[in-house]
């Protein structure tokens, strides 16, 4: 069977963005269990903590200064700051503030970062949105966690072969769920919103390898498309329909067709699967971690004199 083959099949039940824009626009917080509310909470305490860090990252203010240079419409916060500008801008500079110190939360086996994306639309689209409480944030938050987790698990390419970084590419359509959630769009409207975001979906790994300051903008990037998307699709502009699953749509054209689609829907409302995701005892790549562990451990095994040791030498995973 071909790959084309294998399109063809999948054709014959429903694009995945309808079935999640279904359920995104359906979920109440009532239907959430206790844990679940818990765990979108502390996604939004720690998202909010490491942004607290951020804000004195390297160009991190720098960002803040040029959406403020540009102006707009004062309607929603850049967070560590008094400056209020359009919701999009908002969005942006703190999903880069959010990531900047590698502090932020990690789905381990989806291999990637779930707030740093998600959070900030979900806060800027309450902001503009008056009716919204407290309820659509959390429910909000949850729908963005919940889809950009699954993407991940559901795909079977490595970010290395691949080339793109998961955080970003799935965090355009995880902000635009949360924010379409936050703001209460219908299910049409959400799909309609997700086709929008995906013909804004980037986010390669290139900026890791290059060390570019660009790789703490790119969940920004995908926040601010969240916040864009979801004016447009208010405004009635219809976006791509077959968005996760068409001939020409994200799995096919960005990730060689390489997922499992039954992994994507499997407990849609029943599981959810970002309540594994995981928060860092350290500012830096997972990968690192074991290897600070092991140093720590060495050095009170060994004691305090070092005067003995010129060099270690450590190897990690990549």
């Amino acid at each position: 069977m071909t790959a084309m083959d294998t399109i063809e099949t999948k054709r014959t039940q429903a694009d995945f963005s309808e079935v999640f824009a279904n359920f995104a626009a359906s979920l109440e917080v009532r239907d959430l269990s206790p844990e679940v509310i818990e765990a979108a909470k502390t996604n939004i305490f720690d998202t909010l903590a490491c942004a607290t860090g951020g804000i004195s990252a390297v160009g991190v203010r720098d960002m803040a200064g040029l959406v403020a240079d540009w102006g707009g419409k004062p309607e929603a916060s850049v967070w560590c700051t008094n400056i209020r500008v359009p919701a999009p801008m908002a969005a942006w500079v703190n999903g880069m503030m959010s990531h900047a110190r590698d502090f932020d939360d990690t789905h381990d086996a989806a291999v990637l970062h779930a707030g740093v994306s998600v959070i900030p639309a979900a806060i800027a689209a309450a902001e503009i949105t008056p009716q919204a409480t407290g309820e659509d944030l959390i429910a909000g938050v949850v729908v963005g966690l919940e889809l950009i987790s699954r993407l991940g698990l559901a795909t079977t390419v490595g970010i290395i072969e691949s080339g793109y970084m998961y955080t970003s590419l799935f965090g355009h359509f995880a902000a635009t769920a949360a924010a379409a959630r936050v703001m209460r769009l219908d299910a049409a409207q959400t799909r309609n919103a997700l086709g929008i975001a995906y013909s804004q979906a980037a986010g390669n790994h290139q900026v890791t390898r290059d060390a570019a300051l660009t790789k703490r903008i790119q969940p920004g990037f995908a926040a601010k498309t969240g916040l864009i998307s979801v004016a447009m699709s208010k405004l009635g502009i219809r976006g791509a329909q077959q968005v996760f699953e068409g001939i020409d749509g994200l799995f096919r054209t960005y990730l060689h067709n390489r997922y499992d689609a039954d992994r994507l829907r499997a407990g849609l409302g029943e599981r959810f699967d970002f309540a594994e995701l995981s928060y860092k005892p350290y500012p830096c790549c997972r990968f690192n971690h074991t290897a600070i562990d092991a140093a720590l451990a060495l050095r009170e095994e060994i004691g305090g004199d070092l005067s003995d040791i010129r060099a270690i030498r450590v190897g990690v995973n990549n």
